[in-house]
């Protein structure tokens, strides 16, 4: 079971302003600026970009273990400097 359909009732997840993508890999995080304003992503082997509306709204992404985390938020240029150094950021 998705986490989506364990804690989102049906109206939530059926609303027009939530985009949920279960078992997608984000591969990417957008930015316009210093602003976050969505994410590409491999879904069902497809890559896929999920973006705000108009600049307004926010972008959560919810993943699973700690390692995956880390690893997508360093890809997108967001961490200490040495660990960016390390993991080969484009940011670094």
């Amino acid at each position: 079971m998705s986490a989506a359909i364990g804690y989102l009732d049906n109206a939530t997840r059926h609303r027009p302003n939530l985009t949920i993508s279960a078992e997608t890999q984000v591969s990417e995080l957008l930015f316009e600026g210093t602003r976050c304003v969505g994410v590409k992503a491999l879904v069902h082997g497809r890559e896929t970009e999920f973006r705000v509306n108009s600049g307004h709204g926010e972008v959560i992404v919810s993943v699973g273990r700690e390692s995956i985390r880390r690893r997508n938020l360093l890809r997108a240029g967001i961490g200490p400097a040495g660990a960016l150094r390390i993991s080969g950021s484009k940011f670094a």
